[in-house]
């Protein structure tokens, strides 16, 4: 128990971090890309096994990026027109990948046919377009925040909230 208490102890504070966005987002929005694989490697490889873990791993990034655009996301910075305009296009495009995930979660969920009493079918394809379209709005939305972050050069300020 003792054991489990130090690691604990030596672990960071979310106090010690100036905004937890490159924490909740750069891991959790991964699995959107990552699930279109695994979607991929079900069609290839002809496997239902993946379904599940599809599904999953699309809900988790879908909840990642949820917590990212609302939750985590800080808008209290006085910005420039061009800077204010890049962050502009940084949400809109993450906008776009709550759209398309979730509208992605919705048709896996018919395509594998989770939910056994729906009787509509959906083609392999839908899911394939809607999760590459989700794959590639995370890609221009982590563009967006790069340009904002590197070449924009915003930073957050560390506060005083421990």
């Amino acid at each position: 128990m003792q054991l489990l208490s130090d690691f604990f102890q030596t672990l960071p504070h979310f106090c010690l971090f100036t905004t937890l966005h490159p924490l909740i987002v750069h891991i959790p929005v991964t699995l959107i890309p990552f699930s279109l694989f695994l979607f991929i490697f079900s069609i290839v490889l002809k496997k239902h096994d993946f379904k599940i873990i599809t599904n999953i791993t699309l809900v988790l990034g879908l909840f990642g990026a949820i917590l990212a655009t609302f939750l985590i996301h800080p808008h209290d910075l006085v910005l420039s027109d061009k800077t204010e305009e890049i962050l502009n296009m940084h949400d809109y495009f993450a906008y776009l990948t709550l759209i398309f995930t979730i509208l992605s979660c919705i048709s896996l969920i018919i395509h594998f046919k989770l939910i056994k009493f729906l009787r509509i079918r959906v083609q392999f394809y839908i899911p394939l377009i809607l999760i590459t379209l989700s794959t590639l709005s995370v890609g221009i939305t982590g563009h967006y925040g790069a340009s904002l972050s590197h070449v924009y050069d915003i930073k957050y300020e560390k506060t005083d909230h421990c």
